[in-house]
Formats: C-alpha cells, sequence, structure tokens
C-alpha cells in the first residue's frame, strides 16, 4: 500500500467512533473501495459490508421502518456503504 493510502487508511481508522458516520469521498478510481475493504478485513468487529448500488440494498437502507433497519444492522459493529449515494 502506498503511503498515502497507508496515512488515509490509519486516519479512517482514528476517526472510527460508535454511533457516528465517516464519510470517506473522491474522485472516481482513487482507490477508497480499495482502503474500505481493507478497514472491512481488518477491523476487529462484526463488518457489514455492502454496495449501495444494489437495489435490494437501496430498498432496506431508505426503510423508513425501525424494525426493517435494525433487523438488517442486527449486530453488526461497523456497517460499510460503499455508493452511499446512490440510497435516497
Amino acid at each position: 500500500m502506498e503511503v498515502l493510502q497507508r496515512f488515509l487508511y490509519q486516519k479512517i481508522l482514528k476517526e472510527l467512533t460508535p454511533n457516528e458516520v465517516v464519510i470517506v469521498y473522491g474522485p472516481r478510481r482513487v482507490g477508497k473501495t480499495t482502503i474500505l475493504e481493507k478497514i472491512s478485513s481488518n477491523y476487529a468487529g462484526k463488518v457489514k459490508f455492502v454496495d449501495g448500488e444494489d437495489r435490494n440494498i437501496q430498498d432496506i437502507l431508505s426503510s423508513k421502518i425501525l424494525r426493517v433497519l435494525q433487523e438488517f444492522i442486527g449486530d453488526t459493529d461497523l456497517l460499510i456503504v460503499d455508493e452511499a449515494q446512490q440510497i435516497n
């Protein structure tokens, strides 16, 4: 992993706090998903990594029914939504 990616990876890890949101944004094809996948695979807790372009994920995460969201999240410690801008 190059120096900049390593720096960003460490910065994102440092910002992860329970019940908070961390937004990773930037131009296309710069490695955002790669860094998120690395965080997902190295995170100590239970991680759910989903794709916001998936229609089923869009339906679940845009739901206004609390039970639906609670069931989806379950006992997940970290929810990562790649392409979250696709979700209403």
